[in-house]
């Protein structure tokens, strides 16, 4: 998940497209003078979906843990 803040990084090193980190890949979706917003999105949800699930699934050990570890009092 570190990678997601390395977009300038990940565009000047990995000049193989097979390579590219998700962020970077969605921005070669941008063209210069028009965007077609239908891929762009269709990329933005096919990142946003597995963060979504996987967050969905752990969500219970999640708070419990903030709730451990925070001192949050009933």
């Amino acid at each position: 998940m570190s990678n997601w803040n390395d977009y300038l990084w990940a565009l000047v090193v990995l000049y193989s497209p097979e390579k590219r980190t998700m962020p970077v890949g969605i921005s070669t979706l941008q063209g210069k003078y028009v965007t077609q917003y239908g891929p762009l999105m269709a990329g933005a949800l096919f990142v946003a979906v597995p963060s979504i699930l996987i967050f969905l699934l752990v969500q219970r050990y999640y708070i419990k843990g903030i709730d451990i570890s925070g001192g949050v009092k009933e």
